[in-house]
């Protein structure tokens, strides 16, 4: 600004001198009256040049401020994003971006996928029968006789503190693990109690109906799975299978009955029960919507000290909370 204002004062002075040299080469031809008249247009063009001097240092002050704001302001983001066009504006013109490099779009619909994805307090909930010989009716006669269960009542529960995910080189195929606490409930149909502290499983009748008589197992389970998903950028329409093992300790056992007096029975003994536990789960889920199936490779009851049972659990899965 200040070379600029320099440049148009010595303008104004060059102007000015010429002005008084043509004066002083023609003072001398001229009359009196022409002098006072060339004396006076002199005048008036020296208050024209003040005038625009004035004028101009106005115009370069109020640029000067202009131009100190421009710099003080950042320039305004021009950017429009969209799920998979960005629109960018610029003083070289308008250019549409496809594929929106710069974020996934909607947080609900596109994820920022990470390595590892982490689910807390999952709920498997469904029955648990067992089978007999490939069988889920039990024979008439021999050791599984009289062992038909309630389904209603046979409850299986599956509370998973935590299942963690970690990705294996592609958005499609994970390695899932965690740990669980399981509840299997074994409602028998009859009216039996169990007999503890036998070398072999052993159940006889009541002499009361009972309202109910069940065999239940808590156990902690360590799964191992293999999770393959067709979309993992969008969880809300990904479809997923998920297919493994678990093994695990059943930590706790005990019987209970209840009698139409509603009087209970609880017994706290192992019934020769297996209590190492080995088998193979499935999984088949889309969205936030997941069945799963579990099948015990190892027998319910130690080998040689009961019937050979074969469990198995199937139901639902209630999500809990995750962090990704």
């Amino acid at each position: 600004m200040k070379t600029i204002r320099f440049i148009l004062m010595m303008a104004v002075l060059c102007i000015s001198q010429n002005a008084m040299s043509q004066e002083t080469k023609t003072g001398s031809e001229m009359t009196e009256e022409q002098r006072e008249a060339l004396e006076a247009r002199l005048n008036s063009v020296r208050a024209e040049m003040q005038g625009i001097r004035t004028t101009l240092d106005e115009q370069l002050d109020s640029l000067a401020d202009l131009m100190k704001d421009l710099k003080m302001k950042p320039a305004p983001d021009t950017t429009r994003k969209n799920d998979r066009v960005s629109v960018s504006i610029s003083d070289q013109g308008m250019q549409l971006n496809f594929g929106n490099e710069s974020g996934k779009g909607d947080k609900q619909k596109k994820e920022e996928l990470k390595n590892f994805q982490t689910e807390w307090l999952l709920l498997d909930l469904g029955i648990n029968p067992y089978l007999h010989e490939n069988s889920f009716n039990m024979p008439d006669s021999g050791g599984a006789a009289g062992l038909d269960l309630n389904y209603s009542r046979s409850v299986h529960v599956g509370l998973h503190l935590f299942q963690q995910a970690m990705r294996l080189g592609t958005d499609k195929l994970w390695l899932r693990y965690g740990l669980s606490v399981d509840y299997r409930n074994y409602s028998f149909q009859d009216d039996i109690v169990l007999i503890p502290d036998s070398s072999r499983f052993a159940f006889m009748g009541s002499e009361v109906p009972l309202k109910k008589s069940k065999l239940t197992t808590q156990s902690f389970l360590v799964p191992l799975m293999l999770q393959f998903e067709n979309n993992a950028e969008e969880r809300g329409k990904s479809f997923r299978l998920i297919v493994g093992g678990y093994g695990g300790y059943t930590f706790r056992i005990y019987s209970k009955s209840v009698n139409e007096d509603n009087h209970k029975t609880k017994l706290v003994d192992n019934f020769n029960v297996q209590q190492i536990r080995y088998g193979v789960t499935a999984r088949l889920g889309l969205s936030k919507f997941t069945l799963y199936a579990n099948y015990d490779m190892s027998p319910l009851f130690e080998e040689g000290r009961g019937p050979e049972l074969y469990p198995v659990t199937a139901g639902i899965v209630l999500h809990g909370f995750s962090f990704n």
